[in-house]
């Protein structure tokens, strides 16, 4: 308990980041261009919906010789419409092609609400956070409804940052590997199942993840459970509790072993015209 207070009250900060919007950044077209800052800070993005994106998305950028993390992004929109933002590391796609690349995060909150919503990379409340390697990019991103004000669609949405130095890192594989809206048919259905196979050579180690899960009027699937593969292709270990809800779900650190294989697998039933999505980014180290 005292560990899920403590929990809390850190992610309380995002509210409370400081007063320097976007620092070092500049705008380069449709997005702003930025150098990685230890500490917790602001970001925010304004666009137009009738016209050219203004900023488009927010680029972090670590052009130093030095390893940081990312310890908890947080995102809203200053109305009253629904939304959601993504985190992406350098490949900005909705999708990974290689193991904890592309995207690593993603989080909606609901109308109405105008509260900041928290994503992070540690479900075991021990200090982990996203392993920023030198030359790499942190990307975000928002998907938001538009508010019109004085005639014009836009939405302003605002993040905020908190980054140190690396002390512990987590690689964050997305489950299923390419995000795909399922359009309910009144019949159960499944995300795509395609485990990421351990070529590394050494093991894995998984003990959370991240889940992102969005059903119509709510925020949990039917079923959903996180899996290791044998070598034969078999499932070797397996853990369904919490993992179709949103947020984090923690679970003894599991190994991978080389040639194993990490897979997590959601399903749902709902009735047209509406639709449903769930990911799972598994923390990895």
């Amino acid at each position: 308990m005292r560990k899920a207070l403590l929990f809390l009250v850190a992610f309380g900060l995002p509210a409370a980041a400081e007063a320097v919007v976007n620092p070092g950044c500049t705008l380069s077209g449709n997005r702003y261009e930025c150098p990685i800052l230890t500490g917790t800070r602001s970001y925010r993005a304004v666009f137009d919906l009738e016209k050219p994106y203004l900023v488009e998305h927010i680029r972090i950028h670590n052009d130093t010789a030095s390893w940081f993390q990312l310890n908890w992004v947080s995102g809203g929109a200053s109305d009253n419409h629904w939304g959601e933002y993504s985190v992406y590391l350098d490949d900005f796609a909705t999708q990974q092609t290689v193991p904890g690349v592309g995207e690593v995060a993603s989080r909606d909150w609901d109308p109405f609400t105008k509260v900041l919503q928290v994503v992070s990379w540690d479900a075991q409340f021990d200090g982990q956070g996203l392993a920023v390697p030198p030359g790499s990019t942190v990307i975000l991103h928002n998907n938001a409804e538009a508010m019109v004000a004085q005639g014009v669609q836009h939405a302003a949405v605002s993040y905020g940052v908190e980054v140190t130095p690396l002390t512990n890192g987590v690689r964050s594989f997305r489950q299923p590997r390419i995000d795909a809206p399922v359009a309910c048919d009144g019949q159960i259905q499944q995300t795509t199942w395609n485990p990421w196979v351990n070529t590394s050579g050494g093991s894995w180690r998984v003990d959370g993840a991240t889940i992102y899960s969005l059903v119509p009027g709510g925020h949990s699937t039917d079923a959903a459970c996180i899996y290791i593969l044998n070598t034969a292709g078999q499932v070797r270990w397996q853990t369904c509790s919490g993992v179709g809800v949103r947020g984090m779900v923690s679970f003894p650190q599991q190994l991978v072993q080389p040639g194993e294989a990490l897979a997590a697998q959601a399903a749902h039933n709902c009735s047209t015209p509406g639709v449903w999505d769930w990911g799972a980014f598994l923390h990895v180290y």
